[in-house]
């Protein structure tokens, strides 16, 4: 026989994620009007991010090792482009965003985990 407790203990279990929430990269040029537009849905749905610039060499060659260790063979020169997890977003995609956070919390381990 189940008791309450326990119910409401299983249920706990299964609401939590087995990783942590996966960092969002999102990367950007100056003068992109897609790229302001992805910053508001970032901000307006509280998805913590951190923002890069495509255009500076230093960032490049550090999206060039990310897309190695995950190997992503899709085009790089591409803004905004997000990163969610292990999942590359070329363009505006707020859907797939989304999406990919969640699928992220439970398929596989941040690709910062790499490092």
């Amino acid at each position: 026989m189940f008791s309450a407790s326990c119910a409401t203990t299983q249920r706990q279990r299964a609401d939590k994620t087995p990783y942590p929430a996966p960092v969002v990269i999102l990367y950007t040029a100056q003068g992109c009007w897609w790229c302001e537009e992805s910053r508001g849905f970032l901000k307006d749905n509280d998805i913590t991010y951190v923002e890069r610039d495509l255009e500076d060499p230093e960032e490049m060659k550090k999206l060039q090792k990310i897309a190695e260790k995950l190997n992503y063979k899709g085009g790089l020169n591409v803004v905004p482009l997000f990163i969610v997890g292990r999942y590359f977003i070329r363009g505006f995609d707020p859907v797939e965003v989304k999406y990919s956070l969640e699928k992220s919390k439970w398929v596989e381990p941040r690709w910062d985990s790499f490092f």
